[in-house]
Parts: structure tokens; C-alpha cells; sequence
């Protein structure tokens, strides 16, 4: 298999339940890591797949995001009627827990670290010139939770790997519904 194969096989990979209440995610994505980084950190790249906002560039600062789902969905696709509380207008604020450019990069979600759930993000160097992107995020309050950000991470992380590849997105709620009921498998009951 050659590498984009590979990558390929990789994006489209469901996440992994890693700990108690942890997901995570492995992505490929084309290099450098400089350019991944700059998804994550930059407010202006990150709306495009995730949240707009601002991090504080250093650990305890302050994380700031404001989601848009709706904004973020692909021309033409609608939004199902369940979701609908999702494609507003959403502000969180939280805790940077990891800082160090352009390799690791966490935040708390929703909260203060230690009272809210941790997301953090980790870049590697592949030697094709690609780059590795595992995210996961920790401490989630229960399995309802976890399935809604797994299917969550899942479609905005598909957001992120057309966009730096330089293609068109694919759809958003579409892939969110398309793969809930896998991760309800791949999740154990509490």
C-alpha cells in the first residue's frame, strides 16, 4: 500500500476508546507540521473545520472557542431536525493544558482542567513529509457524552483532512449520522 493509501485508510477510520470515559483519533494529513499546526492554533484556519476563537499561546492560558456548525456545514446539506441545537452560535471557555508549537497542543473543553473534559492534540513527522495527527480527548462525563463527541470529532476531523488537502468538504451532519451507530458498538456500556 503506498502512503496516500495508507493516509486515506486512516481518515477514514472510526476513533478508539483508549481509557475509561477517552476517546482518540489518528489522522494523516500533508505536511508540514507547521501548516497542520496552523489549523489547530489560528483562529481564522480552525473555523473552517472546528470553532473559531483565540488560544493564549502558553499553558494556563486562556482558551476561547465559538462554534458555528451550521456555518461550517457544506452547501446543500441540511441540517437534520435533531441537530438543529447544534448549528448555531456556541461559546465555550476554557484552560490551554498544552502548549508547545507546533508539536502538542490541549485545552480544557467546556470548563476549568479538572472540572471539564481535556482535548489535546499531538503532531508527528512522518518521513513521507506527511504528518500525524492524534487527537484525544479525556475525561468525558459518560457514555452519552462520549458518543456525541465521537461522532462529533469524527465529522469535524473530515472537515480537517479535505481542507488540507485541498478539496472540496465532505458532508458534515451526514457523516456525524453515518456513524453513530458504529460508535454505540464501539463504546461500552457504563
Amino acid at each position: 500500500m503506498n502512503a496516500a493509501t495508507e493516509a486515506a485508510s486512516t481518515n477514514d477510520r472510526l476513533g478508539a476508546v483508549t481509557g475509561p470515559r477517552e476517546v482518540t483519533f489518528v489522522r494523516v494529513l500533508p505536511g508540514p507540521i507547521e501548516r497542520v499546526w496552523s489549523f489547530l492554533a489560528d483562529g481564522d484556519k480552525r473555523k473552517l473545520w472546528l470553532a473559531d476563537g483565540h488560544f493564549e499561546p502558553r499553558l494556563g492560558g486562556v482558551a476561547k472557542l465559538k462554534f458555528h456548525n451550521g456555518a461550517i456545514t457544506p452547501p446543500g446539506e441540511a441540517i437534520p431536525e435533531d441537530m438543529q441545537k447544534f448549528s448555531g452560535v456556541m461559546e465555550t471557555q476554557g484552560r490551554v493544558t498544552a502548549w508547545n508549537p507546533p508539536h502538542e497542543l490541549g485545552f480544557s473543553w467546556w470548563g476549568e482542567p479538572g472540572e471539564s473534559s481535556e482535548v489535546l492534540f499531538r503532531l508527528a513527522p512522518e518521513a513521507d513529509g506527511r504528518v500525524k495527527l492524534t487527537l484525544i480527548h479525556r475525561a468525558l462525563k459518560d457514555r452519552s457524552l462520549m458518543l456525541m463527541i465521537a461522532g462529533g470529532w469524527h465529522a469535524h476531523l473530515g472537515l480537517l483532512v479535505a481542507l488540507a488537502e485541498d478539496r472540496a468538504p465532505t458532508a458534515f451532519w451526514g457523516v456525524m449520522g453515518g456513524v453513530q451507530k458504529s460508535y454505540e458498538g464501539l463504546i461500552p456500556q457504563e
